[in-house]
C-alpha cells in the first residue's frame, strides 16, 4: 500500500513538472532560433551570415553545415518554424530520457527514472536552452545515442554519432582525444567518417568565402583568451575572471587550473579499466563533465549535456552500492547547477558561479568513484 502510494506521489510529481516544462511552447519568441532561422535565411539569398551580426539577435557564430540543417525550417512562416523547432526539442529530450533508460537498463517508468525526468524538467538549463530555442538538446540526443551504440558494440554508428555532434557544436572536444589515446578504431572511424561528410557537404554547397571566414574568423573566436564573464557564462573561465580579474593573475590561473583538470582527467580515465559499461559510461560523462569546466565559454543553456553524466553517476552509484555521502554530493551538484539568480547583480560575485561549482563537484565525485581501485 505505502509503495503504491509513493509511486502516486512520484507520478503526480512527474506529470507536473512536465506539463511546468512543455509552458515553453507558448513563450512566443526564441532568441537563438531566430539566428538560426534568419542566417540561414541570408545564407540561401547568398549573403554571408557571418557578417550579419547588426541584423540577428547574436552574431552568427555556428559552422557552416548548420545552415543546411535549418533551410527547411525557413520554407515555413517563422511563427510556426520557431514552435516546431521547440515541439521537436521536447521530443528529442524525452527520446534521449527513454535511450538512457535502455542505456542503464531500467523501465522509462521506474520510479528512479520518473524522479530523475523530473529533475531534468526543473532544471534551469533544460528550460534555458528550450526557451532559447538553442539546439543543445540535439546535441544531448545525439551523445546519448552514440553512447548507447557503443554498449551495443556498435562502434562506428557511436563514432559517427559523436562526429554529427563535434560538427555542429565542436563539442565535447575530450572525447575524441580519449578515443585516439585508447585506440577505438570503430569509433575514430566513425567520428572520421562525420567530418568527412559533413565537410564534403559544406564544400559542396556552401560558398568558399563563407567557410574560409569561418576557418580563419569565427574558429579562432572559439580558442582566443577573450572573457566571457556574464552571469550566465559558467565555465572554469568565468569563474576566474570574475573572481580574480583578467589581468596576469587571472590568466596565469585559468591557463593553471585548465591543465590541471585534463591532466587529471586523463590520468584518471586511463587508468581506470573498461571492465563493465558502467565503468564506460562513468568515463563518457565525465569526459562532457571536464569539456564544460574547461571550454572558454559555458552558457548555462550548456549544461543540459550534464543530463548524461549526472544518469551515468546516480547509476554506478545504485549498482555498485555506494553509500549516502556520494548520493548528497550529487545532489548538491544538481542543485546548484540548476537553479538560477534572476538578479545575479544582487548576490555577491563569489556566488554567481554556482553552476561552476556544482560541475566541478560533479567532476571530482566522478573522479573518485574512478580512481577507486576496489569497487563496493
Amino acid at each position: 500500500m505505502k509503495r503504491k502510494i509513493v509511486l502516486g506521489i512520484i507520478w503526480i510529481f512527474f506529470l507536473g513538472t512536465l506539463i511546468w516544462l512543455l509552458k515553453v511552447l507558448f513563450l512566443g519568441l526564441y532568441p537563438d532560433f531566430s539566428v538560426y532561422y534568419y542566417g540561414s535565411k541570408f545564407f540561401s539569398a547568398g549573403q554571408n551570415p557571418y557578417l550579419s551580426g547588426q541584423a540577428l539577435f547574436s552574431g552568427y557564430s555556428y559552422p557552416p553545415i548548420v545552415f543546411l540543417l535549418f533551410i527547411p525550417f525557413t520554407f515555413l512562416p517563422f511563427q510556426i518554424s520557431e514552435v516546431s523547432w521547440i515541439f521537436l526539442n521536447v521530443a528529442f529530450l524525452i527520446t534521449a530520457i527513454i535511450f538512457l533508460t535502455k542505456i542503464f537498463s531500467i523501465s522509462f517508468f521506474s520510479r528512479v527514472n520518473l524522479l530523475l525526468s523530473s529533475f531534468v524538467f526543473l532544471s534551469f538549463p533544460t528550460k534555458f536552452t528550450l526557451g532559447m530555442g538553442q539546439m543543445n538538446i540535439v546535441i544531448l540526443l545525439l551523445l546519448v545515442l552514440s553512447l548507447y551504440f557503443i554498449k551495443q558494440k556498435k562502434d562506428f554508428y557511436g563514432g559517427l554519432l559523436l562526429g554529427v555532434s563535434l560538427m555542429l557544436k565542436l563539442f565535447p572536444l575530450l572525447l575524441p582525444f580519449y578515443f585516439i589515446i585508447r585506440l577505438k578504431k570503430e569509433i575514430l572511424l566513425g567520428i572520421f567518417s562525420s567530418i568527412i561528410g559533413a565537410t564534403f557537404l559544406v564544400v559542396l554547397f556552401v560558398p568558399t568565402n563563407i567557410y574560409l571566414y569561418f576557418m580563419s574568423n569565427v574558429v579562432p573566436y572559439f580558442f582566443s583568451s577573450s572573457w566571457k564573464l556574464e552571469y550566465y557564462s559558467q565555465s572554469l573561465s568565468a569563474f576566474v575572471g570574475r573572481t580574480f580579474g583578467v589581468g596576469d593573475v587571472g590568466v596565469a590561473l585559468k591557463i593553471g587550473l585548465t591543465l590541471t583538470i585534463v591532466l587529471i582527467t586523463f590520468f584518471i580515465v586511463l587508468k581506470k579499466q573498461e571492465k563493465d559499461f558502467l565503468a564506460t559510461s562513468l568515463i563518457f560523462g565525465f569526459l562532457i563533465t571536464a569539456t564544460m569546466l574547461i571550454n572558454t565559454f559555458s552558457w548555462q543553456h550548456h549544461f543540459v549535456w550534464l543530463i548524461i553524466p549526472f544518469y551515468a553517476t546516480t547509476f554506478y552509484l545504485i549498482k555498485k552500492r555506494f553509500g549516502k555521502s556520494e548520493f548528497i554530493m550529487l545532489g548538491v551538484s544538481y542543485f546548484l547547477v540548476s537553479i538560477n539568480f534572476k538578479n545575479p547583480e544582487i548576490i555577491p560575485v563569489l556566488f554567481r558561479s554556482h553552476v561552476f561549482y556544482g560541475t566541478l563537484i560533479l567532476f571530482f565525485v566522478n573522479a573518485r568513484l574512478l580512481f577507486l581501485k576496489k569497487q563496493k
